[in-house]
């Protein structure tokens, strides 16, 4: 797959940067093709998968931390997701000035649909089991050190 843009780079960091770029583009079109039956994004799925896999229901401060986006982001996939019957906002019984978020049956039927196996294999049916292992090594070690560089300490504290 050489020549794979339109022009050269003389620097291969950049020329790597360009293809992680483009690849997250057309994984999230892929995404968004896919969960279009559902009639969500792929930000709502997987913010309904941090609320299923939460160990007590996730503040939107605890969510927009896992998913290292922005608080207002994840309010307003949060509203929309609300009036669609997919989550309720509850006030915390303990702190009154936080909420909390819930999955409804509506949301939780969506969420199984959403991370529908034969999808994710047919995405990444071209690499085999080493290659795989070797890729999310190299993005989690690309994640982490994102993470020292932008001082965003670990964000599993749901």
């Amino acid at each position: 797959m050489s020549n794979f843009f339109l022009f050269d780079f003389e620097d291969k960091n950049i020329e790597l940067f360009g293809i992680i770029m483009r690849t997250r583009n057309i994984l999230y079109k892929l995404s968004k093709r896919n969960l279009h039956r559902l009639d969500i994004s792929p930000e709502q799925s997987t913010i309904l998968m941090v609320v299923k896999n939460s160990p007590v229901a996730p503040t939107p401060i605890q969510i927009s931390r896992q998913l290292l986006r922005e608080p207002h982001t994840i309010a307003v996939n949060l509203k929309r997701m609300q009036s669609r019957g997919l989550v309720t906002l509850e006030q915390d019984s303990e702190w009154k000035n936080r909420i909390r978020v819930n999955l409804t049956d509506k949301g939780r039927q969506i969420c199984e649909e959403s991370f529908n196996p034969e999808f994710f294999q047919e995405v990444f049916q071209d690499l085999n089991e080493k290659e795989i292992d070797q890729f999310k090594g190299i993005l989690e070690k690309l994640l982490v050190s994102g993470m020292k560089k932008l001082k965003i300490k670990d964000t599993i504290d749901l």
